[in-house]
């Protein structure tokens, strides 16, 4: 048993590694289009930036840097991620040395090299000792332009533009940042969205499963849903003469019925209404405070639907599925499970009377 529970969970996490590899590599793609598109026409600006001011050989550096990140789009485009990332970096350290080098500090050039932190942090580069390493050369790269600039003479020298030049760098260098937080918030939202999907509904139907229901009911009586459950209706729903289509057919098309069943199921319910799938053939429909009325006409309404649904089998011949319901109340109790078993006892009944009728 050990040796088996062992291998089962060196295969969940194999499984798990190479899911969150290749989500990975989904989200550093997108986000890297992003980056070297701002990077390219951020760099685009300071050519003529420089050669307005009259210095040329900014200028083209400026042009090799645009030129750098053309081809980082296009690494990454063929989904070399790894290169695209360096010739990131390689171009980031040594723009912001050389332009610092040549004009000062004055001028908000070396604030990049932030922004290059921002960008490692935001996980698609190596391992988090990889990580560290690279912020702590760019940390001392930092404080070693500081430094350097206190003791050079300058062959350019335009003071009158530094305050410009300094705000504009100053914002250009918040935007690759705010573009990582940006991409990381929604990446997270969309991942949680994802396992509330997986966790939560079932994955032929579509539709909730048993486990949000519990959930959602058991939030609902300790008040930490908006949704209203103070009263409710249970609705158990089995499709008859679904087992004869399962043993003659294959199950896609088994699957094919019971999605069809599902979305007539739901079109027929309120908004306010949910439907779950609750074993093989049986759905639970939840009526949030509805009257008993007003259950017996939603049960009506599906029934005749559920009734009008064609199944054509593989050889041409019909099956006709029908529907029994077991439907309680949560009048007198705060206890799904007893709702549940009421409704499940009167489902019973129902699926007997059918039987029945046949």
């Amino acid at each position: 048993m050990g040796i088996q529970k062992s291998s089962y969970e060196k295969q969940i996490n194999e499984s798990f590694a190479e899911l969150e590899q290749q989500s990975v590599q989904l989200v550093t793609e997108k986000l890297l289009q992003r980056l070297c598109l701002f990077g390219a026409f951020s760099h685009l600006f300071f050519i003529f930036f420089f050669a307005l001011i009259g210095s040329h050989e900014l200028a083209f550096l400026n042009v090799i840097s645009v030129t750098l990140w053309v081809i980082a789009t296009i690494q990454n485009m063929r989904q070399h991620h790894t290169w695209c990332i360096r010739l990131i970096i390689i171009e980031v350290v040594l723009h912001s040395y050389i332009v610092t080098y040549m004009i000062g500090i004055a001028y908000g050039f070396h604030f990049y090299l932030w922004s290059l932190i921002g960008f490692v942090l935001s996980g698609p580069i190596g391992t988090l000792k990889q990580q560290i390493k690279i912020i702590l050369v760019i940390i001392v790269g930092f404080i070693g332009i500081y430094f350097m600039s206190l003791s050079n003479n300058y062959a350019l020298d335009v003071t009158s533009l530094a305050p410009y030049a300094y705000s504009v760098n100053l914002f250009l260098s918040i935007i690759p940042i705010a573009i990582v937080v940006y991409h990381s918030r929604k990446n997270s939202a969309q991942s949680a969205k994802s396992f509330f999907i997986q966790a939560n509904t079932d994955i032929v139907t579509g539709t909730f499963n048993r486990l949000y229901v519990e959930k959602l009911l058991k939030e609902a009586q300790e008040g930490l849903t908006r949704r209203g459950f103070d009263q409710y209706s249970v609705v158990l729903c089995s499709i008859q003469n679904l087992h004869e289509l399962k043993e003659t057919e294959q199950n896609a098309n088994v699957d094919k019925v019971l999605q069809n069943v599902a979305k007539t199921i739901q079109s027929n319910i309120r908004d306010s209404d949910l439907v779950a799938r609750w074993q093989f053939d049986e759905f639970m429909i939840l009526l949030s405070n509805a009257t008993h009325e007003t259950t017996l006409k939603i049960v009506d309404k599906i029934k005749s639907a559920i009734e009008q649904v064609k199944v054509l089998k593989d050889d041409n011949s019909d099956i006709v599925l029908g529907a029994a319901f077991g439907i309680a109340d949560s009048a007198g109790t705060d206890d799904f499970d007893r709702v549940i078993i009421k409704a499940n006892v009167n489902l019973i009944q129902a699926k007997a009377k059918f039987v029945t009728k046949d």
